[in-house]
């Protein structure tokens, strides 16, 4: 894991692959992407990174915060399609008063979410 994140914007070429080692004791673990994840704890909150390789590419990533021991997606990525955490916000956007001023009630929105 270290090295595919430490060295992977410095090592190869597009489409050269990805080095990895599989499980060695089983047969089929060749074939399969290896997933790797780690758990920090970052000012007190809980933050898990992961992602799978196979002999070609990145298959997934993700990355998630516990702020209040609630999970909150930061972003997750299938193959090349990414997902990141929005979702939350927009919804309490949509719910906005109309006629808001964008700047007030953008700054109620963040403290709100930040505050979850």
């Amino acid at each position: 894991m270290r090295d595919t994140v430490r060295w992977s914007m410095n090592h190869g070429e597009p489409g050269s692959g990805i080095h990895r080692e599989p499980f060695a004791l089983d047969a089929e673990a060749a074939t399969d992407p290896s997933i790797f994840v780690i758990d920090l704890m970052l000012s007190g909150v809980r933050h898990t990174y992961g992602f799978a390789i196979d002999d070609g590419q990145v298959t997934e990533e993700w990355l998630y915060t516990y702020p209040k021991r609630r999970k909150r997606v930061v972003f997750e990525r299938d193959g090349e399609d990414f997902a990141f955490g929005l979702q939350d916000a927009r919804e309490r956007a949509e719910r906005l008063p109309p006629g808001s001023d964008p700047s007030t009630e953008v700054h109620r929105l963040v403290r709100a979410i930040l505050r979850d």
